[in-house]
């Protein structure tokens, strides 16, 4: 038996009466709405209020929201989404006020500004100003919105949401949208307006989250306080646009692009009364010739589409109540991208893929230190893998689905120093599969290293899997944020998570970060230490779980007869080191040691050139790396950034779960060490932007370099390997594919303005030089996938800022 076992089993009845005694405990507390409000008054040095005065709330990014003062000097500003802000307050006759602001919790922010009055020669000046350092934030973390957000690259239409987070330090892009960071594969969690969302968001899996309809993201990947559940690599919190308190306006966005690709996209929104919003997006993207990253380098049969909906309506019943209901829906179609063999022989496999997802949160605030959040939500989602006649050398057919349907509560009460939140969710898993493949070519299927055992099955004899089960997921936590002197700020939180669904486990999480601040130079010092804890993906997990994979693998059948086992949890202890400091009143550094140690080290396989993905784990692993970001923005029309992130992989077998039918896997033996196919060493992004103060016309340039994954292949398979089409993409000296640096350029502004309605154009090429890569080469977990060649789109926008009024 794998003596990890053994000792989860172990682990497991330790815990039982600890979880038991906790849950009691916690029960009785009141999903997390990851939104603030501020508000407050503007007095003059006598404390008489000042109307008219102008508020502005901005952020290191591009987010800005602007208000003015009433007849009583009142100000407030609704759904803000956690960060470091600063606010400036500017009135006729008075000295402009900034000062920096932390929302880190959904409490309310009460502010008093007082402004002084202006000398007898002074004059109100407006300048470019100092933007909000985050002198409190315990965790490395990355936040896009605003018009980085409006003028995201259109060429990437289908992993545009990925595309965005593999910008920021250390985040590993791959085929089809699929993300690594921190020596992670998919082991990341979306907090999308306070909901939790556990699935893969690439192309290959379900629809993503449509840009157009997100207000700002923001990206942890450090310290992940215990109320982040169920997340390895990192945690990306998304807030999507509201129309509360938002002036009513329609979007109407037409794309076209190369590849015979384009988009159609509409969003509109806003108040329909002072207490209730909503906000509505929708689009249809397509493309003829290149819809995903193929697996030969002439792109064969490679066509799809994307049709998304989204909903959100707001109700703030009266100050001390909240109601958001959220409700979208996804359909794609995409044939399944073929290699020389499969297209001369006919192959047109497809695969179609719906998701839909339905929500209602409650905020109750009780008083300016006390909140409460309660939620319900449920997200299901469909694949079908369709065959066709001509398949070769294997054929393969899906039908899945699988729903989660959670309650989630959380407590949050500010006590002086303290602020103590406590929280539980309790998740019920429905998954439902059903598969089969025969092989359609016996010769071919023995040439590339197809096994015996999976040779057996053939057109009168499939193999053929159906299965469904029904399982649960709970966890509670509690956790405190103390600021102690000013300067130091310590998390320290404990999380218990259960799962009775395949295997029974159970995981004790304690975390602590802390960071402190010396104003004496302008700089922050963090470190953090985190257990976590991660089950596997749902997808087509009963087949990787099953007895019936287990006699296919090849690890079955030898004199080891370990590996292929049941799926067991991953588990991690995590530690950071970070350091920022401010550059100037304009600028940051911020730099970050990572390390990772790994049980269960979740992972998974493409199941043969299809785009359907079967979870497994290796035995252990390690990683480490640094993660560093330069940003500058010296002037208010002018921005860089430099990003970095290094990042060294290595695992040990043996390889448990999944559907291999390679016997090339059987190289991976108990006890070997060997580098995963996410082991992607350097990765760079240098980012600039300009934009003309008269003309509003403003250009992108973002140059990204990655300097490639493994191969991981023996030496006697290296000739054959090096026979393979787009083998002239790999150093097999190295044996990793080759490097890439790719250009990508975007440019727009107004293209015409009118008293109904305005209109902007862009213009985007992405991989402006044209150059050949491979994002991965014949490895036995990712399989073998080229990158895109130049791609350029036109894009139009037009506003009705007015369209209901």
């Amino acid at each position: 038996m794998n003596p990890l076992v053994v000792r989860n089993s172990v682990a497991k009845l330790e815990a039982k009466d600890t979880l038991t005694m906790f849950f009691v405990t916690l029960l009785t507390l009141t999903a997390q709405i990851e939104l603030s409000s501020v508000y407050g008054k503007v007095i003059d040095s006598s404390g008489g209020s000042i109307s008219g005065a102008q508020i502005v709330l901005y952020s290191t990014s591009n987010f800005e929201q602007q208000n003015t003062t009433n007849q009583f000097g009142e100000y407030h500003f609704e759904e803000i989404p956690f960060g470091a802000y600063r606010i400036r307050a500017v009135a006729s006759g008075f000295r402009i006020h900034e000062q920096d602001i932390s929302i880190q919790s959904n409490l309310r922010t009460h502010l008093e500004i007082s402004l002084k009055l202006l000398g007898p020669s002074e004059v109100l000046t407006v300048r470019s100003t100092e933007r909000p350092f985050g002198q409190h934030r315990i965790t490395q973390s990355q936040r896009i919105d605003g018009l980085t957000l409006d003028r995201s690259l259109g060429t990437y239409e289908t992993s545009g949401l990925q595309r965005l987070i593999a910008t920021t330090p250390g985040w590993v892009s791959e085929d089809n949208g699929l993300l690594h960071s921190r020596g992670v594969d998919d082991g990341f969690l979306y907090i999308i307006d306070g909901m939790p969302t556990t699935e893969r968001m690439d192309t290959l899996f379900s629809t993503a989250i449509d840009v157009d309809s997100i207000e700002t993201i923001e990206i942890l990947d450090g310290h992940l306080p215990v109320e982040y559940g169920l997340a390895s690599g990192g945690v990306i919190r998304v807030t999507t646009k509201s129309g509360l308190n938002r002036p009513w306006n329609h979007n109407l966005s037409i794309r076209a692009a190369s590849k015979h690709s384009g988009s159609v996209s509409t969003s509109f929104g806003g108040k329909l009364s002072d207490t209730l919003g909503v906000f509505t997006t929708g689009s249809y993207r397509g493309s003829r010739r290149r819809f995903l990253d193929p697996v030969d380098i002439e792109n064969f049969n490679n066509r799809g589409s994307a049709l998304q909906f989204f909903t959100r309506a707001d109700w703030r019943a009266n100050t001390k109540n909240l109601i958001i209901a959220k409700f979208s829906a996804n359909r794609s179609n995409h044939t399944i991208t073929n290699s020389l063999e499969q297209e001369l022989a006919g192959q047109r496999a497809s695969q179609n893929l719906d998701d839909n997802h339905e929500s209602v949160l409650w905020q109750r605030i009780w008083s300016d230190k006390t909140v409460t959040d309660l939620a319900l939500y449920r997200h299901a989602f469909n694949s079908q893998l369709i065959p066709s006649e001509y398949d070769t050398p294997i054929s393969a057919k899906q039908d899945r689905q699988h729903v989660r349907r959670s309650v989630l509560a959380s407590f949050t009460h500010q006590a002086g120093v303290n602020l103590l939140k406590a929280g539980l969710e309790i998740q019920t898993l429905h998954p439902s599969e059903h598969f089969s493949f025969f092989i359609t070519d016996e010769t071919a299927a023995e040439e590339i290293g197809i096994s015996a055992q999976a040779r057996n099955f053939t057109r009168n004899n499939r193999f053929t899997f159906k299965d469904q089960k029904q399982g649960a997921y709970k966890s509670v936590y509690i956790q405190n944020t103390m600021l102690i002197a000013n300067n130091l700020t310590v998390n320290a939180g404990l999380r218990l998570d259960q799962i009775s669904f395949l295997v029974n486990d159970t995981a004790l999480s304690p975390r602590l970060g802390m960071v402190y601040y010396l104003p004496t130079i302008r700089a922050t010092f963090r470190s953090s230490y985190n257990r976590l804890f991660m089950p596997h993906q749902l997808e087509n997990i009963l087949l990787s779980s099953s007895t019936e994979a287990r006699k296919l693998s090849p690890f079955t059948h030898t004199s080891v007869n370990d590996g292929g086992s049941e799926l067991i949890p991953e588990r991690q202890h995590a530690f950071d080191l970070g350091f920022a400091k401010k550059l100037g009143n304009s600028g940051l550094i911020d730099i970050s040691y990572w390390h990772r140690d790994v049980i269960n080290y979740a992972d998974s396989n493409v199941f043969f050139g299809t785009t359907i993905i079967f979870p497994n784990s290796v035995y252990s692993g390690k990683a480490t790396g640094i993660n560093g970001k330069v940003e500058l923005k010296p002037r208010t029309n002018f921005s860089v950034f430099l990003n970095y992130g290094n990042a060294s992989v290595y695992q040990i077998g043996p390889i448990n779960g999944g559907l291999f039918l390679e016997e090339e896997i059987l190289e991976i033996e108990p006890g070997t060490k060997f580098t995963p196919d996410h082991d992607q060493r350097n990765v760079g992004v240098l980012g600039a932007t300009y934009e003309h103060q008269e003309t509003k016309i403003w250009t992108s340039v973002f140059l990204r370099h990655e300097s490639g994954t493994p191969l991981e292949i023996e030496t006697d398979e290296i000739e054959n390997v090096m026979s393979r089409r787009g083998a002239s993409l790999v150093d097999f000296d190295r044996m990793r594919v080759k490097p890439r640096t790719l250009l990508d350029f975007s440019m727009g502004g107004p293209l015409y303005q009118g008293r109904k309605f305005r209109a902007d154009v862009q213009v985007d090429i992405r991989n402006a030089m044209n150059t050949s890569f491979a994002y991965n080469f014949s490895n036995p977990f990712s399989g073998t996938h080229f990158g895109h060649p130049r791609l350029v789109s036109l894009q139009v926008k037009i506003h009705f800022p007015t369209a209901l009024q």
